[in-house]
């Protein structure tokens, strides 16, 4: 029901004509009359800064008005690209760089460890129902980078 005040302010505020609608809400709502007070005062005190057409004219500047506010652009700090890297944001962003580098840096120059053994089992081996043939079972230790496929080979096989 406020969306009658809020689409009417405007007209209200420069004394136009206003819908009944608009009057009826003023008479139930204390909220929106306070918020019609204000704004009616704040409107009140912009138009005393208004300055008229007549008066323009009459108004000048100090002697090096223009050169002051020139000499106050031109003595701002530039901002520079770099600036960003200061600020927590680029800090951050920095440091994920870095990390991501390093990981990436380390997965690439790593030593790769030599190809895993690959075991070859006759294909009944698969489907037999029977345990693990025995020509398949090979020491396979934690950490061995040779044994891994036979170790695969050997859990795809095992019988549970």
């Amino acid at each position: 029901m406020h969306t009658i005040i809020e689409n009417e302010l405007e007209s209200y505020l420069v004394a136009k004509p206003l819908s009944a609608a608009f009057h009826a809400h003023l008479g139930e709502c204390a909220d929106c009359r306070e918020s019609l007070a204000l704004f009616s005062e704040a409107s009140r005190l912009v138009r005393t800064l208004r300055v008229e057409a007549d008066e323009v004219a009459t108004l000048e500047l100090s002697p090096g008005f223009y050169a002051r506010v020139l000499n106050q652009i031109e003595s701002q700090e530039k901002p520079s690209v770099w600036d960003i890297f200061l600020q927590p944001f680029g800090r951050k962003l920095v440091f994920a760089s870095l990390a991501l580098f390093a990981v990436m840096s380390a997965a690439i120059l790593w030593p790769a460890g030599p190809e895993p053994e690959v075991v070859a089992a006759a294909p009944e081996a698969f489907f037999s129902t029977e345990t693990t043939p025995k020509a398949m079972l090979v020491d396979h230790r934690v950490g061995n980078e040779e044994n891994r496929g036979a170790v695969l080979v050997q859990l795809t096989t095992l019988d549970q």
